[in-house]
């Protein structure tokens, strides 16, 4: 799988972040992206999509990313697998990054995120969850290794 079949679901309450993270997603070669203003329609587009990677930000109104993670971790025992989710923030207080691992975050960056760390987080994600839906991600990350930062990879 490349870059450019990768999905990924971004769900931030703030249009200027979500919008940045967009085309740093777009840079790298992703082209399939779904964008959510809050958890909730977060939950609605995951089930359109069915994404690879989730990029999500924990503190958002009415519902946030915490309430997301956790509503889809509950809901595990009825799906054959969950994306990971990267948490993306600009609040790196300790209950926040305590509460991502605890529910089950793979991952958590802090605003403003340079490409590089977030695709070094998402290579990572990839790598750990493996087949999603039974599609292979191990291509995305050998030909990411192979990509400068700010090029396509695998396009």
């Amino acid at each position: 799988m490349l870059y450019s079949d990768v999905r990924v679901l971004v769900i931030d309450d703030k249009p200027h972040s979500r919008g940045t993270t967009v085309r740093l997603l777009r840079t790298m070669g992703i082209r399939k992206i779904a964008e959510a203003g809050d958890g909730a329609s977060g939950l609605e587009a995951y089930a359109t999509l069915w994404p690879h990677v989730v990029v999500c930000d924990p503190d958002m109104k009415p519902v946030d990313g915490i309430v997301f993670l956790q509503t889809m971790m509950a809901e595990k025992k009825y799906l054959a697998r969950i994306a990971p989710v990267i948490f993306l923030t600009a609040d790196a207080t300790e209950r926040h990054v305590t509460q991502a691992h605890r529910f089950g975050a793979a991952g958590y960056l802090l605003k403003p995120v340079s490409m590089r760390s977030l695709q070094r987080q998402i290579d990572s994600a990839l790598a750990q969850s493996g087949d999603v839906y039974g599609e292979s991600t191990h291509a995305v990350i050998a030909t990411a290794r192979l990509a400068p930062v700010g090029h396509s990879a695998g396009v």
